[in-house]
């Protein structure tokens, strides 16, 4: 199926650009159609910041209508970048123990290498998660803590991860290490921070009620 894709890098819901990026660089098709804005926020925002939007989109799908499957021409999708490349990994069967070895094989070449942002592989491994995979999300969840280590989020994340596993005391664990980074954490808006803070001592309720 073509598709148009737009977003901005000041939308307010993390990791759309990269999530954008990674739907056209996975699909070959020759109709689809990517724009990328610096400011825009978010949906149909971006057509009051970008005038032409609308009118490109009218183009766009006009082109599409009229022409034969695979004919239609468009502007060329962004070649695949190294997070692209590791979120198709996630996405595959196996998916969290190749995008593991993809980000060891980039450590390996630099210790500070980061194929991947904290929002993008979060939401892919709730995505897991909720498909039922419990096990390949938790192991995207480490990833996440191996890349953002002082990022409370992250435990909070792999306590979830933990918690529907029924690995209690590993969530036990990782929500209380979230409580503590939020102590230092200076990065988080505070609706963030309190989101984070709700969760880990609701969950830590629920283990100390029935802690096993």
């Amino acid at each position: 199926m073509p598709m148009f894709l737009a977003a901005a890098a000041d939308d307010p819901d993390p990791g759309v650009v990269e999530i954008m990026e990674w739907l056209a660089a996975l699909s070959s098709n020759p109709a689809n159609q990517y724009e990328r804005y610096e400011k825009g926020g978010h949906g149909v925002e971006m057509l009051a910041a970008h005038q032409q939007l609308g009118g490109e989109i009218v183009v766009w799908l006009g082109r599409v209508l009229r022409s034969r499957p695979g004919e239609a021409s468009a502007k060329a999708a962004p070649a695949p970048s190294a997070q692209t490349r590791f979120l198709e990994a996630t996405d595959r069967p196996g998916g969290p123990a190749k995008a593991a070895q993809l980000f060891a094989q980039a450590r390996a070449r630099d210790p500070h290498a980061v194929i991947f942002t904290e929002a993008v592989l979060n939401r892919v491994g709730y995505d897991h998660l909720q498909a039922g995979d419990k096990q390949g999300a938790i192991e995207l969840f480490q990833l996440n803590v191996i890349a953002y280590s002082h990022s409370p989020n992250v435990y909070d994340s792999l306590s979830d991860g933990y918690l529907a596993n029924g690995q209690k005391e590993l969530a036990r664990q990782n929500a209380q290490k979230a409580l503590d980074f939020l102590t230092t954490d200076t990065t988080d808006p505070e609706d963030r921070r309190k989101g984070i803070r709700d969760n880990a001592e609701r969950k830590l309720k629920q283990l100390a009620a029935a802690p096993y």
